[in-house]
């Protein structure tokens, strides 16, 4: 059975267990048994169709990360070929930056140079600094629901 979470899987075997035993002196071509049968397809014709979406949705994610990495990659090898004398801030907010576009692979490009630039302006300038000194009141310049996406990854 293709019903990733075993919680669900163990309440569908019973539910679909309890329905073949309500029927079970039907006889083969009665129709209630009949009635069964195109139950038990309908069902596991509307499964591999929501199998199938969850799959669909899987792949688009693994393919929305790898082109956001792949992007930010080429963008920051372009900063950095492009500066011919990087300061030891730039090296710092480029390395605050790439914690943020992997702990957080959904921000923009233009938020993580904005956020990396306030971290290390405000003292914050390795992931190990964010990791572990990092408080709530240290975001107020963040966008609210970046702010949340940042605690939760500090917070685990």
């Amino acid at each position: 059975m293709r019903i990733p979470d075993g919680d669900h899987r163990a309440t569908y075997l019973i539910y679909v267990k309890d329905g073949f035993r309500d029927r079970k002196d039907d006889y083969f071509d009665s129709r209630g048994s009949i009635n069964a049968r195109q139950s038990a397809e309908e069902q596991l014709d509307r499964m591999n169709y929501y199998h199938s979406i969850r799959e669909q949705r899987e792949s688009e994610k693994l393919t929305t990360r790898t082109i956001l990495s792949g992007t930010l990659d080429d963008v920051s090898n372009k900063v950095t070929s492009s500066t011919s004398s990087v300061s030891p801030m730039d090296e710092k907010e480029e390395v605050v930056g790439k914690w943020l576009s992997k702990s957080i692979p959904h921000l923009h490009l233009d938020d993580i140079n904005n956020y990396a630039h306030q971290f290390v302006k405000d003292g914050f300038d390795s992931p190990f600094m964010i990791e572990n000194e990092l408080q709530e009141e240290d975001l107020a310049f963040m966008k609210k629901a970046h702010k949340r996406a940042v605690l939760k990854v500090v917070c685990k």
